[in-house]
């Protein structure tokens, strides 16, 4: 039998197209002058001006294997910007894809969850034709990353957001709203043209020399040996000009972090209870990994 692995056969680039407002599609911004700002004096030292540490998770390679991610760029980096500022907890998933590893937030990508009182059980087919749920589900609406589908993904979780066009703006007036963004501790998901394709990025800090620092959910574009062909893409440093070629609209994630506390505690749906009697009683859910304690009155039979 011929086994055909679909995530390497449909490899390309994140085909989902931009929505520059809630009702339309724009496959690319139009085009941006290079930089005018002045950067560091040559031979100094290239230092990062803002730099959050973002949780890195790749499309293709950090998702559940039954899920073909080639669209996810949006839920994916939608969900990387959740997972910064506490609102979905670590739940960890065994990845074959790319090599055997784990992803802590990989999960949410694909799979029905709860949180906030909502449940992301909202289907949309892959690119592969099966149905899947969770980030993808609620963002993606036949086979595109809608912008207005990004925040209320991001609202439904209790994170503030702003939404900025950025269709007829300058490339100066970009890295400004950027970097001021980012040194208020937000972040800033962008969609934009990357590499002539359509594509959504998440923007977690930016360099004194004007270069973004991405979470690019597809991989490194700088990378010689293929851009989506390996799991990397986190920390990546970009310039206008540079595979970035322009960006159409921003979605400024206005979360808020606080140490140590993650709120709300998402349910992870199906689950499958098996319980043991006891004093309190410990339920194992199939096939996650939490433990849930439940106080009963009464008597059991």
């Amino acid at each position: 039998m011929l086994k055909i692995n679909l995530k390497r056969l449909l490899i390309g680039l994140c085909l989902a197209a931009i929505s520059i407002n809630s009702g339309g599609v724009a496959s690319a911004a139009t085009s941006q002058p290079p930089p005018t700002e002045a950067g560091p004096a040559p031979n100094q030292p290239v230092a990062d001006v803002v730099n959050l540490p973002v949780p890195m998770v790749h499309q293709l390679w950090d998702t559940a294997d039954n899920f073909n991610g080639n669209w996810a760029c949006g839920p994916t980096s939608a969900v990387m910007a959740t997972a910064y500022f506490q609102k979905i907890p670590a739940n960890p998933i065994t990845i074959q894809e790319g090599g055997t590893h784990t992803n802590d937030y990989g999960f949410y990508v694909s799979n029905v969850y709860s949180a906030v009182g909502y449940t992301f059980n909202r289907s949309q087919n892959d690119p592969s034709g099966r149905p899947a749920q969770g980030a993808y589900g609620h963002v993606i609406e036949g086979g595109q990353a809608w912008a207005w589908r990004i925040y209320d993904y991001l609202s439904k979780h209790g994170i503030d957001y702003e939404f900025s066009d950025r269709s007829s703006t300058t490339t100066a007036q970009d890295l400004d709203f950027v970097r001021s963004k980012l040194q208020q501790g937000y972040l800033v998901i962008a969609g934009g043209s990357f590499n002539g394709y359509a594509h959504v990025v998440l923007i977690r800090g930016i360099t004194d020399d004007n270069k973004f620092i991405l979470n690019d959910p597809y991989g490194n574009t700088l990378n010689p040996g293929g851009y989506g062909r390996a799991r990397d893409g986190e920390n990546v440093r970009v310039g206008f000009g540079q595979n970035l070629r322009s960006i159409g609209w921003m979605v400024v994630v206005k979360g808020q972090r606080s140490a140590g506390q993650i709120t709300p505690n998402p349910v992870v749906e199906p689950d499958n209870w098996n319980i043991s009697f006891g004093g309190n009683i410990p339920a194992d859910l199939n096939p996650n990994t939490d433990i849930d304690t439940f106080w009963f009155d009464g008597n059991a039979n």
